[in-house]
């Protein structure tokens, strides 16, 4: 009897249901249909970072090339010779040359030599002065009396020059000379003179300054001389007056 109830319980009990497996998703679980448990996935590997490209090479730039400021040392290996001067250049240095003037006097063909010196400031503002003499007398005709005679100058006087643009080895200046001098009808024999006069003048013009080394520039020079003389009889301003071309030799510590 007992057997015969508890095959009986066994036949009417309900099938056993399977308890599904659980899958999560994030950090709840969920039901999910029979499935194999999913492995981790393995974590992708970050790419390489990409080598970063050399910076361009900017080629450096001295002052005197972009701007106006005072030269600065000039690279090398071992020291520079004591006869350079001292580096950094300091703000005022000074400077002297001889100097070779053409030009159109009375008409003619005249040649001037003379010096002239003075001082940069911040190779930026000259000051200085320069004197002159007539190299070759030019003729002048004959007196009242009939003797032979010919024209002699000299002139001098402050000179100033601004430089408007500069690299490191050509500068490009204006500048001009303001002074005075005089002028005689000369006795070709004797060197005496006939007559005399004095004259105030201006030479406005512009130059330019070519660095041959350290110490020395090559200076070429263009401007126009105007002449005021006091009344004589020898030539007029205009005849005094005329175009220049300048070659001067600049020493200093450029």
């Amino acid at each position: 009897m007992m057997l015969a109830a508890i095959l009986n319980f066994m036949l009417l009990a309900p099938p056993a249901t399977e308890v599904p497996t659980r899958g999560y998703q994030g950090e709840e679980a969920v039901v999910g249909p029979d499935s194999p448990a999913a492995e981790p996935a393995e974590p992708e590997p970050e790419p390489e970072p990409m080598p970063r490209p050399p910076a361009p090479r900017v080629p450096l730039t001295t002052p005197e090339e972009t701007g106006l400021a005072p030269l600065s040392q000039p690279s090398q290996n071992g020291p520079t010779p004591r006869w350079w001067g001292p580096f950094p250049r300091p703000k005022v240095i000074g400077f002297v040359g001889p100097m070779l003037q053409l030009t159109r006097l009375n008409a003619a063909f005249g040649a001037t030599v003379g010096f002239g010196g003075g001082a940069w400031i911040r190779q930026r503002f000259a000051v200085g002065a320069a004197v002159l003499w007539l190299l070759n007398p030019i003729d002048a005709g004959k007196t009242t009396l009939g003797a032979t005679q010919r024209l002699n100058v000299n002139y001098g006087g402050l000179t100033l020059a601004v430089v408007v643009a500069r690299t490191r080895a050509l500068s490009f200046t204006v500048e001009g000379l303001i002074g005075g001098g005089g002028a005689c009808m000369q006795n070709p024999n004797d060197g005496s003179c006939y007559a005399r006069t004095t004259m105030f003048l201006g030479q406005p013009g512009v130059g330019f300054h070519i660095k041959l080394g350290p110490i020395i520039r090559l200076v070429l020079g263009f401007g126009y001389r105007l002449v005021q003389a006091r009344a004589w009889t020898g030539p007029g301003n205009q005849q005094l007056g005329g175009p220049t071309g300048t070659v001067m030799l600049e020493l200093g510590w450029f």
